[in-house]
């Protein structure tokens, strides 16, 4: 009986044992987390812009793979399709032939021989952003010739030994990108004005800060004695402006320049750069007219001049500043700034030791 019993017990530890075996089997080995394919040899693309390689985001973000059917395939992101647009539209209207000619003239219209003319082309074409810088000389009648560039603009810096420059712009923007890009003429060629240092000549230096009225009431200046005077003088500045401007808002005002008996002529040049005062072009005033609505609109003014006065017997160069929202009591504060020669020269070149301070 002990023995059967015993029997039986054996056949069901077998059958157990069986039955999970089977079920193991059935299972299968334990699953394994998937692996992260990964692309070898593949070498991604730098886009430079401006001499400037993309951060490794913006690379990584270029080509982008992703895993279709076991096949790697990039993706255009939205930064990679900017890049390529910005470095198409430097290629195709930054990178522009550089051809230029020129002469060099002094303040007599004569030719400036032998000069040397230092240059720069300044390329940014989506590849490369850098300058190229050379040299050319001017023949004996002036003339020279700047060829076989590629770039953006053009400048220029004439030099010789007894001559400063006078031109007030020697950068040509050459970029089809400008609203009006530069195009040389062999047949007409640019003129550059170097003036021909004549030696200094005895000048008077005036710095006047005043303050004159908004309603149109002439003020006028003496500039020998850089003073304000009630008859005379040398200068008459005339404002047009409200009796309480509005920071916050725009407003009409006026101011008008007027050398008595003379002429004004607007330069952008540095002062101490005028090395001489104009022969002809001047006008009998020069308005400063902003309107309310109309751009560019501003309450400030600065700017410099040439001048001649009493009929040519004085030339001189200034500059003038004129500031309407800081006017207080109904008078608004100018500046006057700059020199005159009294012996009816045209020549402005200064030399510390022949300039005497304006005094009454």
């Amino acid at each position: 009986m002990k023995i059967r019993s015993t029997i039986i017990g054996v056949i069901i530890v077998l059958a157990i044992l069986i039955v999970l075996v089977l079920w193991c089997e059935k299972k299968g080995p334990p699953e394994t987390p998937p692996t992260a394919a990964f692309v070898t040899n593949t070498v991604l693309p730098v886009v430079t812009v401006s001499n400037q390689p993309m951060n490794v985001a913006n690379r990584t973000n270029a080509l982008t793979a992703k895993t279709v059917n076991n096949s790697v395939s990039p993706s255009n992101s939205p930064s990679e399709n900017k890049a390529e647009r910005a470095m198409g539209l430097l290629s195709t209207y930054n990178d522009v032939p550089i051809d230029f000619y020129g002469r060099a003239i002094d303040q007599f219209g004569s030719a400036v021989d032998a000069a040397a003319v230092n240059f720069s082309v300044r390329i940014m074409n989506g590849q490369e952003s850098t300058v190229k810088r050379g040299q050319v000389m001017t023949d004996g009648n002036g003339f020279f010739t700047i060829t076989e560039y590629k770039g953006q603009d053009l400048g220029l810096v004439p030099q010789k030994a007894g001559y400063a420059l006078a031109t007030t712009s020697t950068l040509f923007k050459y970029s089809h990108l400008e609203d009006h890009p530069y195009v040389s003429d062999p047949n007409n060629p640019a003129v550059i004005k170097m003036w021909k240092l004549q030696g200094a000549e005895p000048l008077i230096h005036f710095s006047i800060k005043a303050r004159i009225p908004h309603d149109g009431t002439p003020a006028i200046f003496n500039l020998h004695t850089g003073m304000m005077v009630n008859a005379g003088g040398d200068l008459v500045v005339r404002l047009e402006s409200p009796s309480e401007p509005n920071s916050s808002q725009q407003y009409d005002w006026r101011v008008t320049i007027q050398p008595v008996d003379g002429g004004i002529i607007s330069s952008d040049v540095r002062l101490e750069s005028r090395l001489g005062a104009p022969d002809s072009g001047y006008d009998s005033e020069f308005d400063i007219n902003y309107q309310k609505g109309v751009k560019p609109w501003s309450s400030a003014f600065h700017g410099g001049f040439y001048f001649k006065g009493h009929d040519g017997s004085s030339y001189g160069k200034f500059d003038f500043g004129i500031v309407i929202y800081a006017m207080k009591d109904g008078l608004v504060p100018i500046t006057l700034d700059g020199y005159v020669n009294p012996a009816g020269s045209r020549n402005l070149e200064i030399d510390p030791k022949l300039v005497t301070e304006a005094h009454p």
